[in-house]
């Protein structure tokens, strides 16, 4: 998934990303919430891994997480793009 950081909170382990998706009426906007992996890894091309602290809202990110039990998206691995 890929998308812009709309909420982080690293004390609840919690994220929201924004997506738009077009569609035949437009974009649609869809903001996906998604809980952080014990072990999440953070990581950029040019400063490497991260603590969950380097990760703001505004940043764009392409994200891969497993889905859980009651269709709860769990982030494992969280790449910051630039731009």
């Amino acid at each position: 998934m890929e998308g812009t950081v709309s909420y982080f909170n690293p004390a609840e382990k919690r994220m929201t990303v924004l997506q738009f998706e077009r569609q035949k009426k437009g974009l649609f906007r869809l903001e996906v919430p998604l809980k952080l992996d014990p072990h999440v890894l953070i990581s950029t091309m040019d400063q490497g891994i991260l603590k969950l602290t380097g990760l703001k809202a505004g940043k764009k990110v392409r994200i891969r997480y497993v889905t859980r039990t009651g269709d709860k998206r769990i982030a494992k691995i969280i790449h910051v793009l630039k731009g």
